[in-house]
């Protein structure tokens, strides 16, 4: 059977439109809310549109049931789940876990307001600051 050639660059092409569609959103990040272990985690798959090469870095802390680092909820690039959850085994063990995240992301003292924050984390937290975490690997400090 013979393939016509621009049948095989179907997927490509795609793929490409997908991800010119995702660039030509309003700014925001599909986030998803999970829970883990009675705590509420964000992920993220797309990359957002914020700059990503910064540092927060601080404890890691439940603060009314939602997962913060320092005084950020933190929006996990979704790569990153099985780290967060080793986190908070480590914080339900009473662990003092410092984390270093790369990433960017807005806060109240900043002049940001609830409406830079994702609405999935609202919905769950009431943060001062929300960090979009970058693919980066994770540190402790």
């Amino acid at each position: 059977m013979h393939h016509h050639p621009l049948l095989s660059l179907r997927p490509f092409t795609l793929g490409l439109v997908l991800l010119l569609a995702a660039c030509a959103d309003d700014g925001t990040t599909d986030v998803d809310a999970i829970q883990v272990d009675g705590v509420w985690v964000f992920t993220y798959s797309e990359a957002p549109s914020v700059s990503m090469d910064a540092l927060n870095g601080g404890q890691a802390t439940v603060v009314d049931g939602c997962l913060q680092v320092g005084d950020a909820v933190v929006v996990w690039h979704d790569h990153h789940l099985d780290s967060v959850e080793e986190v908070l085994a480590g914080i339900s063990l009473g662990e003092t876990i410092d984390l270093q995240v790369g990433g960017g992301g807005h806060s109240l003292d900043e002049g940001a307001t609830d409406d830079d924050f994702p609405a999935e984390v609202l919905e769950h937290c009431s943060p001062t600051a929300v960090w979009l975490s970058s693919g980066d690997p994770l540190t402790t400090e």
